[in-house]
């Protein structure tokens, strides 16, 4: 059987041996924290230090000016850095289940030991296939506020008629960013996964022609994929209320659910 539903919701625990299992959840969590915190750190962080300067610092209020901007700049740029390289193993290994789930019949995860380059490399090249796909559909999304509040006074009541059919019709601009990201994303993920190519990633036609092939499948990889993140929520809802909850929860949304959404792809990509 090529698309079985319960073989992704074994994917993420499948391993020869159950030390490593340990091993790879273990480096996964601290990777997971390691990269939230640097999150953290970035989005209040640069606040924190514009404060700590005019507080502890007399410069004169042109060297203020001059000097807050320059290292807060600096300091979002060095976080940002950090911070994509822990995404970039992260999202390299999850990108690596996909692939093994694609060439091998039986299904084991990827370890760790001597992979962390190749993790790193695959997850770079995929972070930026998401932005390059990502950027051209928040435009087009966003287009109705963007002409609507342009600074360039043209065509004022094509504008508007624009802006107006934004905010009377969410639903098609929600149901579309759904599509995209529960849907189009995951199939790009795997041809990814599979071909090691960002060329193959944005072949928009090669892309089309892979859903066409095995429409249904896909379909049905959306609605599980929905179904087990409802699932996943109501679950970390539950285990919130506890300390160890609270510590898996990141492991749960970041790590295993990617890897099923995406095990369920692969499946239905091998029928195509």
């Amino acid at each position: 059987m090529f698309f079985n539903p319960k073989k992704s919701l074994r994917a993420p625990f499948n391993a020869f041996e159950n030390n490593q299992l340990l091993s790879i959840y273990l480096t996964a969590w601290l990777i997971i924290i390691v990269k939230d915190f640097i999150l953290i750190a970035g989005l209040y962080g640069s606040g924190i230090l514009t404060s700590a300067i005019d507080m502890n610092y007399n410069f004169s209020s042109a060297t203020i000016d001059q000097t807050i901007p320059l290292l807060v700049s600096a300091f979002k740029i060095f976080v940002s850095i950090i911070f994509i390289v822990f995404l970039s193993f992260l999202v390299g290994f999850i990108i690596e289940t996909a692939n093994m789930e694609i060439q091998k019949v039986s299904f084991n995860m990827p370890l760790w030991e001597d992979n962390f380059a190749r993790f790193f490399t695959r997850g770079v090249f995929f972070i930026i296939i998401f932005i390059g796909y990502s950027i051209p559909v928040w435009l087009i999304i966003k287009a109705p506020d963007i002409i609507a509040h342009s600074t360039v006074d043209l065509l004022p009541y094509i504008s508007n008629n624009i802006a107006n059919f934004n905010f009377k019709f969410p639903v098609p601009i929600l149901i579309i960013t759904l599509l995209f990201y529960l849907f189009y994303m995951p199939v790009v993920s795997v041809i990814y996964a599979e071909e090691d190519s960002i060329l193959a990633a944005f072949n928009i036609p090669k892309v089309v022609l892979r859903i066409y092939s095995c429409l249904p499948y896909f379909l049905a990889s959306m609605v599980f994929t929905i179904l087990y993140i409802l699932i996943a929520l109501l679950i970390c809802v539950i285990i919130s209320i506890t300390c160890f909850g609270v510590l898996i929860i990141p492991l749960i949304i970041e790590f295993i659910i990617p890897i099923i959404i995406l095990n369920l792809y692969s499946q239905a990509y091998k029928r195509s």
